[in-house]
């Protein structure tokens, strides 16, 4: 990263901001959520976010914006780890002094993330107001 910020900065001459945009969705129950799936989705958001972090060290942002989810305050079914990586860009944007900023987006339809199907696992794939018999009590 520290490569790229220098080829930035030779290219284009001083950096005034930053935007940080990575994201990757893996659907599916908690239960069945390994170590390593996790780690897959955690890590674009993360780890991406402390490697830039630690590459613009010295730099004199104006901004820096860090593109957080709705998934994080909402916690949508299947998504924990999703859900996690965007908390820990809102909390980062918080916990830092300067020019940080958090964009909670919400989805965007046909675009992005927004093009795959709502959920890759057939247990996420209806929510009980498709299916009126689900989330119902029964006596």
């Amino acid at each position: 990263m520290r490569s790229t910020v220098v080829l930035a900065r030779s290219h284009f001459g001083r950096l005034d901001g930053v935007f940080h945009a990575a994201g990757v969705l893996d659907d599916g129950p908690l239960l069945l959520k390994t170590a390593e799936s996790a780690a897959r989705v955690l890590a674009p958001k993360v780890q991406g976010t402390l490697a830039l972090e630690e590459a613009l060290r010295g730099e004199s942002l104006r901004c820096f914006v860090v593109f957080s989810s709705v998934s994080s305050i909402l916690g949508p079914a299947g998504q924990v780890d999703y859900a996690a990586a965007n908390a820990f860009l809102d909390a980062f944007a918080q916990s830092r002094k300067g020019p940080v900023t958090v964009i909670n987006w919400g989805l965007w339809n046909d675009v992005g993330m927004g093009r795959r199907p709502l959920s890759t696992h057939p247990w996420l794939e209806q929510t009980p107001a498709q299916n009126p018999q689900r989330g119902r009590l029964r006596r």
